[in-house]
């Protein structure tokens, strides 16, 4: 581990072929940290661990205070150069980039403290940019993980479109992206007039603006979800947040000369308010959720039967349908063969699943049914109410709704903590 230095200023453009004609390119992984014991040493391991060695390890602390400065210190059997940055920050957006200019790497990409990078992750990034040198950005398919790192559900966001991601129906995780430096740079890498609360939204929408970016239907990570991670955002602060993205979206789109066509930032308004509203009903948070669905139908002109059927659907029942759970059961099986299995939703996916016989290589002790009243059987399976989890003695926590896998998921993990339970859900 050294202290590193800053990178030379903006290279030639040149720069960005040299990949394309065999060069191995160096890739800068950037980690902001601030007291990220124990799990950073889950996060480094994993980039110790790729099967692209060519890597610098750029380590931004915010002046840790657990162990994190000595562990990293002592780092010493590794293949990897590790270049470790302490000094104090105004909070993680500036943590961000101050780390990301002392990236010395072709390509950049990120791993926070509490996340992990797929062993083959970077090897599949520089064989995509090796293969199309146009692009400015990849980025692919992510796992979520609980606190302990293990996996309890993905994001597939498919391919990019500017319009998407202002919108929100396609969100990159930046552990799953990597950019050119070259391109970073054109956009204003060192300039220290972003928004500085919504800095990562701006970052794509300027890459997105002339440059191209391709989507690569492979996992590169794992992204950690839970009360203190590294990149995730306080839900008390969405509400706030989404003010900041419209103000952000009006500014950008003036000054980009997007609003030639009258409905396109009012169509991108109404995506963020569905976004946060499905975010809400998620969480059984209805009454706030209706509020951003009222917005949007407001906006637009519409009526209340849009609202109506809006909230009927509850907003999340695009992102998964039953080919999801079976994608889901595959990590199940991987890591879980033989294990005494909670399913949570008695609906039509779990019928299908014991129909089609894809829960034969476990215990299933029972599976929970919210609506009923009382206790039956289904498919040969016991169905309990919620609070009964307590007595049960299982394994993991497998989600059978696709319709409802969200809110599932976050219910099942809010009452097993509320009973003192760590166990995975998947």
């Amino acid at each position: 581990m050294t202290q590193g230095v800053l990178p030379k200023r903006l290279r030639k453009d040149a720069d960005l072929v040299n990949i394309a004609e065999g060069h191995n390119p160096l890739v800068s992984i950037l980690m902001v940290v601030k007291n990220g014991l124990p799990s950073i040493r889950r996060a480094i391991e994993s980039i110790l661990s790729q099967s692209y060695t060519k890597i610098e390890l750029i380590i931004q602390d915010g002046v840790s205070t657990d162990g994190t400065i000595e562990y990293i210190s002592g780092l010493t059997s590794h293949n990897i150069a590790i270049k470790l940055f302490i000094e104090s920050d105004l909070g993680p957006s500036d943590a961000f980039w101050r780390g990301i200019i002392k990236c010395n790497g072709d390509l950049i990409g990120f791993c926070m403290s509490d996340e992990m990078l797929y062993t083959t992750a970077i090897a599949e990034v520089v064989e995509s940019f090796t293969n199309d040198k146009s692009t400015a950005c990849v980025y692919g398919n992510t796992f979520y993980t609980d606190i302990d790192g293990r996996v309890f559900g993905q994001s597939i966001p498919g391919d990019f479109s500017l319009e998407k991601y202002l919108a929100r129906q396609v969100d990159p995780i930046l552990c799953s992206t990597y950019f050119r430096r070259s391109c970073l740079e054109r956009i204003g890498l060192y300039s220290r007039s972003w928004e500085r609360n919504i800095d990562t939204m701006e970052l794509w929408a300027r890459v997105a603006l002339g440059h191209k970016i391709t989507y690569i239907n492979r996992h590169l990570s794992y992204y950690a979800v839970h009360t203190d991670s590294s990149s995730n955002r306080d839900f008390d602060d969405d509400e706030c947040f989404i003010h900041l993205r419209i103000s952000f979206i009006n500014k950008f789109c003036d000054e980009a000369g997007l609003t030639k066509n009258a409905g396109f930032k009012s169509k991108l308004i109404i995506g963020n308010y569905l976004f946060i509203a499905k975010i809400l009903l998620d969480r059984n948070q209805k009454e706030r959720a209706l509020k951003w669905i009222k917005r949007a139908a407001q906006l637009n002109n519409l009526t209340d039967n849009f609202i109506s059927l809006v909230e009927s659907l509850s907003l999340n029942n695009f992102t998964y349908n039953y080919e999801s759970l079976k994608y889901n059961l595959r990590i199940l099986d991987e890591n879980f063969t033989n294990k005494r299995v909670l399913c949570y939703g008695a609906g039509n996916d779990f019928k299908n699943l014991i129909k089609d016989g894809l829960l034969q290589r476990h215990i299933v002790v029972a599976v929970i049914d919210r609506i009923a009243q009382e206790e039956r059987v289904i498919e040969g399976v016991t169905t309990i109410l919620p609070n009964n989890i307590k007595v049960l003695d299982f394994d993991v926590v497998y989600i059978t709704s696709s319709s409802n896998y969200t809110s599932f998921a976050w219910n099942i993990r809010e009452l097993m903590r509320s009973f003192g339970i760590v166990k995975p859900v998947i």
